[in-house]
This record gives structure tokens, sequence and C-alpha cells, in this order.
């Protein structure tokens, strides 16, 4: 057996599958990413305001990083409602053919039972 090395946008693509696969994952991560932004918001609003005020560099960086952030987030909620909504049809449509199975058993007993008449 050889050993495959992967690179490092693979492993990163093979993560995000992995987390964005389930429900639950995908809700944790938005509320970790909700909470890192209301923690840089307040840090950098209340905290480090002035001193980002009197540097320009930082403060762009500063909220560059909480827009990307703010982005990401927007992005995982988005991809968590698509993901839903497609979960939600695959559920509907796999108790639509267990009905239309249903009603064609209850046919097919009724007509067999009309012919033992």
């Amino acid at each position: 057996m050889t050993k495959q090395k992967v690179g490092a946008i693979q492993m990163c693509v093979l993560i995000a599958k992995g987390i964005l696969h389930t429900r639950s994952l995908r809700r944790k991560l938005g509320l970790q990413l909700i909470v890192v932004l209301l923690i840089l918001f307040s840090l950098g609003v209340f905290v480090i305001g002035d001193w980002l005020e009197q540097h320009p560099w930082p403060f762009v960086i500063f909220w560059a990083v909480v827009f990307l952030l703010t982005a990401g987030l927007i992005l995982l909620a988005l991809i968590d409602a698509l993901r839903v909504i497609s979960e939600e049809q695959k559920e509907h449509n796999k108790e639509m053919a267990k009905d239309l199975r249903d009603i064609a058993k209850i046919l097919k007993d009724e007509e067999d039972r009309k012919k033992g008449e």
C-alpha cells in the first residue's frame, strides 16, 4: 500500500464536507461564529475602539476580519437553509412513496376481494 499525501486545500474541503453534512454540526458552528463575532464586535467598539481609530492599518485589518467572519456566517446560514429544504423534500418524497404503495396495496386488496365474491 502506498500512502497518499493530502494537500491542505483537499484537507480543508474534506473537513468542510464533514462539518456541513450534519445539521447539528452546522448549527453548532453557526453558534460559535455568532459568539466569536459578538466578542470581536464588543472588543472593537468598547475595548480597543479608541486605539483602532488612531491606527488605520490595524483598524482595516480588524474590521476586515470581522467582515469576513460575518460573510462566512451568512454563507453558512444560506447553506444550512438550502440543506434543510433538501432534507425535508427527501423526507416528504419518502413519505409520499410509502403512501402511494399503501394506496396501491389497498386498491389491489379491494380488487382481489371483489373478484373473490
